[in-house]
Parts: structure tokens; sequence; C-alpha cells
């Protein structure tokens, strides 16, 4: 039923009875962690108010149930399944998990789109329908999954997505980019050194005797040197789908301007840091100031992207060379610094042992 916000808060108010009581449980607030005895009211299949067991009731619900000091608790949501891998239709799949606390999923029929076609769909949602289950359909994209690579029962295209878009119970569109996947390998790698740095600094701060600190920043230094190294293959991966599957950031509204006062403020700090670490010398001092000039030629590009998809002309070729040029840029840019960093490391470590 539709939630009616005037009615809700009559029924919290008391003054309109609920339809539902559930008294005698044990409340489970996910919200703050706790577990209290509590009573909860139910009007129009929405929950109305939370009341401990002492807190009156104005008016009485047209329906009390005894929850006999069980626990209470919201139902849970898988946020990702394909209710085809189960074997079972929706209707029966509801069935299933039901009654083990599962009460909405969000789905994508992608799998019997490969066969089906919209036909398919039409039949999952419509089947669905049948279940006390909630299920939010997502329009699968993947179809093929493999485009040339494989026979498929149906292929669908911006055609094909748009008349599931216009189904009822479709609330949006399922894409899996393997370019979110390199950008996050890209952004865990960054973590990491960001982390260690931090760590290393920590350990290294307690360490006044030059001959025993000079050698570890030295080792951290070469470290983060073979990281930058592996963190080319991620932002290669990333170029080459930006290209093949135009994929980029896409930031809504004014919050791109935001997002380029960042990078711009980055890629100052990385100036900066650059001509302060000269004058110390110090392995650690400049591979953290290496993360910060990494980082900042990563989000040169990340803005690109963000900034012809808000701003382009629809000049397909033109974005395409502009990130392309600016991608292997940034890659040549980051392995140049990785490589720089093993070397540097390898000859401060050479003169140390010199002295």
């Amino acid at each position: 039923m539709k939630k009616d916000r005037k009615r809700l808060i009559a029924a919290a108010m008391g003054k309109i009875p609920c339809d539902l009581t559930v008294k005698n449980v044990q409340f489970v607030n996910v919200f703050t962690g706790e577990i209290y005895p509590a009573e909860v009211d139910v009007i129009d299949g929405w929950v109305a108010r939370v009341r401990y067991p002492e807190e009156p009731q104005e008016l009485e619900s047209k329906e009390t149930v005894d929850g006999e000091g069980h626990y209470l608790i919201p139902g849970f949501l898988d946020a990702h399944v394909h209710i085809e891998s189960s074997m079972m239709i929706p209707e029966q799949f509801g069935r299933a998990v039901v009654p083990w606390g599962t009460t909405t999923v969000c789905t994508d029929p992608h799998e019997i789109a490969n066969v089906l076609g919209i036909d398919g769909v039409k039949f999952m949602l419509e089947n669905g329908r049948k279940s006390l289950l909630r299920q939010f359909v997502l329009a699968p994209s993947c179809v093929p999954a493999v485009p040339g690579l494989e026979y498929s029962g149906a292929e669908f295209g911006a055609e094909e997505i748009g008349e599931i878009l216009d189904m009822d119970g479709v609330v949006g569109i399922a894409s899996r980019s393997a370019w979110y996947g390199t950008l996050a390998a890209y952004y865990i790698l960054l973590s990491i050194l960001r982390f260690t740095a931090v760590r290393e600094a920590g350990i290294l701060s307690g360490k006044a005797d030059g001959e025993e600190r000079l050698p570890a920043e030295i080792r951290f230094y070469r470290w983060c040197g073979i990281l930058f190294i592996i963190m080319t293959v991620a932002l290669c991966g990333t170029v080459i789908l930006i290209l093949d599957e135009e994929g980029g950031k896409h930031y809504p509204g004014s919050l791109i301007y935001g997002a380029a006062l960042y990078v711009f403020y980055k890629m100052i700090m990385s100036v900066v840091n650059l001509v302060k670490v000269r004058k110390h010398r110090s392995p650690l001092l400049l591979a953290i100031r290496d993360i910060g000039y990494v980082d900042a030629c990563v989000s040169i590009l990340s803005l690109q992207t963000a900034m012809f998809a808000s701003f382009g002309t629809g000049e397909k070729e033109f974005s395409r060379l502009m990130n392309g040029v600016t991608g292997a840029a940034v890659c040549l840019m980051v392995l140049g610094t990785g490589i720089r960093a093993v070397w540097m490391a390898g000859k401060m470590k050479q003169k140390w042992k010199e002295i």
C-alpha cells in the first residue's frame, strides 16, 4: 500500500488507531545496535511507532499479536541476486527465502534474458507479483554476455533496454563495467601506499639513529616504487576501458565544479611538496611526495573524463583522442615515477654502504 504520511503521523501521535500491534518482543534496533523489549504499532503496512512496553497506547489497535518474547528485526535485503541461478521461478524463490528473513531482493534477470529475451524478463516480472517477496528488477545490459563470442537467444540494445525500463517493477539498469574494477584496483593500491606511509612515519619517528632509520626509509621508498609499477598495469586497463567502453566518472549537477577545485588543489600541493622535499632528501619524504604526485596525475585524467561527460559536444572521436593521449601520458608518468623510485632507492642504498 502507498505510504500516507499524514496517516502515519496521526497514528504515531495516537490520534487514530493502528491496524496492528506486535507486543512482547525483543526489538533489534539496527540503527543503535541495541536489543530491548518493545511494542510495535503498524498502520497500512508501515511501522508507525516503536514503544517501550510501559508507554501507554492511546487507542487500541484493530489487531494485537503476542510475540512471545521472540526477536523482531527488519527484513533482510539481498542487494544482488539472479533468481534463475536458484533454479526456481520468482514465486517459488519467494517461498524459499521469506521464511528465513529475506523480504527484499534486487534482481538482474540477465540469465533468462540471454535465453528468452524480453519475453523472459516479462515472465520474471509477472511471476514475481505472485510472491510476498519484494523484488526490485534491473534491466539486464549484458545480453549477450560476451558479444561476438557466444550464441544468445536475444541481443539487447538501447531500444530493448528502453522497453524494459518502461515496464512496471523495473527500477534501473544492471551495469557491470570492468572500468570500475580497474579503478578500484588503483584506489586500493593508493590506499595501501598512504596507510603504510603513515605507519612507517610513526615507526621511524622513534628512531633517532641514522644508521637504523635511513636503511628502513630506503627500503620503504623502493617498495613504493614497485607498487607504482604495479599500479601502472591497473591504470592501463582503466585507460583501455575508457576508450573501449566510454567509461569515466560522472558527477551530478554542480558537483563537478567542487571536484575540479579539489583536483586543482591536489595539483598545487603536489608542486609545493616537490619543492619542499628537495631540501630534505629523505627517502620517506620522497615516497610521500611521489604518492601525492601520482594521485594528482590520475585525478587529472578522472576530471577530464568527467568534463567530457558533462560538457562534451558529442564529438566522440575527439574525446576518445584526448582521453587516450592524457591516459597514456598519466600511465607513463606513474611508470616513470616507479622506475625512478626503485633506481633512486638502489643508488641511496649503495651510497649508504660506502659510508
